[in-house]
């Protein structure tokens, strides 16, 4: 109807409305089609707002999809138009937006950030619920036993305006937030209580999304208390609705709180890297996670993995009885008290796979940054702009760097005529094997691949490398930068095969 009667701006709302249905219904590739096409129009006509509104569902559709750094793109863009027309409540929006991708990407401080800046505009402009929301956001951002004191003031702020406007949906939001803290405290009784409030309210208003949740916070306190039979009975009910709303991915976590409660996640998780190993896809349980946006966990699985394989080879060359890694998340958790022993250092944590690179960053503040470079260009190794090999690419390329030829010896007699011209023999050179032009176009190449998507993050004078196996021929210290510069040059860099690699080295008495 609206084509017929020639009415473009409502052609553009109906596609854009056609695009979030689509995106809610889970399909992948409709609803970028039909958002496309509805900011297409809106550009064309000049409705400034609706090219706005567009750009902040390309980005949240990004964002659901685990693709950041476009989602990032399209939510500035978002921002600098309500800048531009002077829409200040969008504004608000928009910088709360950014503080969730940047809290996905686990870089929590710019996280808290831009929601401190949402918060100051809905403040600014006398947003109570804005405020509200921009408070409880806050609330969820600070993760470290010291920030925990931090996290309840601002949601008990947020709780309190949302009482005050009767914000129903947002009271029980808060009320399972301070649930999660003090059960973070290690407060059951009181996480007990506030979840418990947080889901009468779900009932009254029929949110059986946010009923669920409740529900397996709770399965999660009772299962603290050693309480297991009530931690089952509360997740199953979890599991009962996941599957009445439809919602894959929680019921996936569901089946694996019912496994914790059973004392069969351990049992799960190391079957699962067993078998993973086994069959060479050593990567792929911690791919999958990093690929749902879970990237911390992605990180926790892939440390579990390095380090079994640790534990195998002390066991094979040392004839030690293998240490137990255990898939209780709690112990995983410690990996970011690793780092934070270290002092002026940050991490730069790799995980190469055949199509693409993974990268975390931890800083001894306990936050974990994720990146995951969207484009790798391999002209420098003559793939023609095909997806190269990275394996195949790291483990390959630098394998002669540095090592002589196995048939030549240097002649020291006296009398031999080959001394005049030793010094700078061809065979002595570091690049014996490839032509000096080809190994600084792979040295520059490794550069902008692993450290150019992450050399905001690396501030400190230390960098520990912890590089995946397919990279222990790189030469980290020879890398080079854009202007001709190498790493070394702007790092004092440690490598180590896994974190709990670093960890033992410096739990071992000095002798």
């Amino acid at each position: 109807m609206m084509k017929e009667i020639g009415d473009k701006e409502g052609e553009a709302v109906n596609f854009g409305n056609l695009g979030a249905l689509l995106h809610s219904l889970g399909e992948l590739k409709k609803p970028k089609v039909y958002v496309e096409k509805a900011l297409a129009i809106q550009q064309k006509i000049g409705n400034r707002k609706g090219e706005a509104a567009d750009y902040g569902n390309l980005g949240q559709f990004f964002h659901s999809l685990g693709e950041y750094e476009k989602a990032k793109i399209y939510t500035e863009k978002e921002l600098a138009i309500r800048k531009e027309i002077d829409d200040r409540y969008g504004e608000a929006a928009d910088y709360g937006n950014l503080g969730t991708l940047f809290k996905s990407r686990g870089e929590n401080e710019k996280a808290q950030e831009y929601a401190k800046k949402a918060l100051a505009i809905s403040k600014e402009i006398g947003d109570r619920k804005g405020e509200a929301a921009h408070y409880g956001g806050l609330g969820t951002l600070f993760h470290l036993p010291s920030e925990y004191k931090t996290a309840q003031e601002f949601i008990e702020k947020a709780l309190a305006i949302r009482k005050e406007i009767g914000d129903r949906a947002g009271e029980a939001t808060d009320y399972g937030n301070l649930g999660t803290v003090f059960h973070s405290l290690g407060e059951c009784a009181k996480a007990k209580e506030f979840i418990e409030k947080a889901l009468a309210i779900r009932k009254e208003i029929g949110d059986r999304a946010g009923e669920e949740t409740d529900y397996a916070n709770l399965g999660t306190v009772f299962h603290s208390l050693g309480e297991c039979a009530k931690a089952k009975e509360f997740i199953e009910k979890a599991l009962a609705i996941r599957k009445e709303i439809g919602d894959r991915e929680g019921e996936a976590r569901d089946y694996a709180s019912l496994g914790d409660n059973m004392n069969e996640f351990q049992i799960f998780c190391d079957l699962i890297v067993l078998k993973l190993a086994l069959f060479n896809h050593k990567e792929a349980f911690s791919k999958m996670l990093s690929d749902t946006g879970d990237s911390k966990y992605a990180l926790y699985v892939e440390e579990l993995r390095r380090a079994r394989a640790l534990a195998d080879l002390m066991a094979a060359q040392y004839s030690i009885m293998r240490p137990q890694f255990s898939g209780d998340l709690q112990s995983w958790c410690d990996i970011q008290d690793i780092i934070r022993k270290e002092a002026s250092c940050n991490c730069l944590y790799l995980s190469i796979h055949d199509e693409d690179v993974r990268i975390w960053i931890l800083k001894t503040s306990g936050d974990i940054h994720f990146r995951r470079p969207q484009t790798i260009d391999s002209d420098n190794f003559g793939n023609s702009g095909s997806v190269p090999n990275l394996k195949a690419l790291f483990s390959e390329s630098f394998r002669h760097f540095a090592i002589l030829p196995g048939d030549v010896c240097e002649d020291r007699s006296l009398n031999d005529e080959r001394l005049l011209r030793s010094s700078d023999d061809i065979n002595r050179s570091p690049l014996a094997h490839k032509k000096a032009d080809d190994m600084e176009k792979e040295l520059r190449w490794c550069y902008e691949t692993i450290v150019t998507p992450v050399a905001d993050l690396l501030k400190e004078p230390e960098v520990i490398i912890v590089p995946d196996s397919c990279m222990y021929q790189v030469p980290f210290a020879a890398l080079l930068d854009e202007e001709g510069g190498y790493l070394f040059e702007k790092f004092r860099i440690r490598i180590v095969p896994s974190l709990m690699t670093l960890k033992l080295i410096k739990d071992s008495p000095p002798n």
